[in-house]
């Protein structure tokens, strides 16, 4: 277990920053910042999500604003640093994004899908009466419910140009979900093209 001082060795001279009291809990530094871990095993940083992946809370605009943030390893000093927010305070925007207080306008929408290497459609306001947005909403609900086993039956979908493009993306989810449950992707390459799937593609 770390020592008080080696974790102001590799957070600073912060006197209050002490390990926690728990059995192989400890801390590593990243490039994006530091982190506190409890794991029995050494992991490759490419893997590094299976072991720090965040809790979706809800399927809010917010709680996938706050889930993709934390995936990303970055605070919300991080992302108010990135928008030149200033003030004492000045991470209280991205919180009332994340608690669902304020709604970021479609501009910092777009900005922050660049930060954050996602898709628009990842982290937008839904409209639950659009199917397609339902669809992005059921991917969102796989993450909060990772071991609940969704079924999709849609045989019976109307041949639509509209519908065709509907079961179009949900057969390159189904074959996205088989690939992982194989072991042909990995669970992080996974959730990434989940963030990144948009059916306008």
């Amino acid at each position: 277990m770390p020592e008080p001082t080696e974790y102001r060795a590799l957070l600073g001279s912060d006197k209050s920053l002490v390990p926690a009291k728990f059995f192989g809990r400890g801390v590593v530094k990243l490039e994006s910042g530091c982190y506190e871990f409890q794991t029995e095993h050494f992991v490759e940083l490419d893997n590094m999500n299976n072991y720090f992946k965040p809790t979706l809370k809800n399927l809010s605009q917010g709680a996938r604003l706050e889930y993709v943030r934390k995936l990303r390893y970055m605070s919300k000093d991080d992302v108010a640093d990135y928008f030149d927010l200033g003030g004492e305070r000045k991470e209280r925007t991205i919180s009332r994004y994340e608690n669902n207080s304020r709604v970021p306008s479609n501009k910092r929408l777009e900005e922050l899908a660049k930060l954050y290497n996602v898709s628009i459609n990842a982290i937008k306001e839904y409209k639950y009466e659009d199917p397609i947005d339902t669809i992005y909403m059921l991917m969102w609900l796989e993450e909060q419910f990772p071991y609940y086993e969704l079924n999709l039956d849609y045989d019976c979908i109307k041949g639509t140009s509209y519908n065709m493009n509907i079961q179009k993306g949900l057969d390159e989810w189904m074959e996205m979900r088989e690939q992982r449950e194989n072991g042909e992707i990995t669970t992080d390459e996974y959730i990434e093209w989940k963030l990144n799937f948009s059916f306008e593609d």
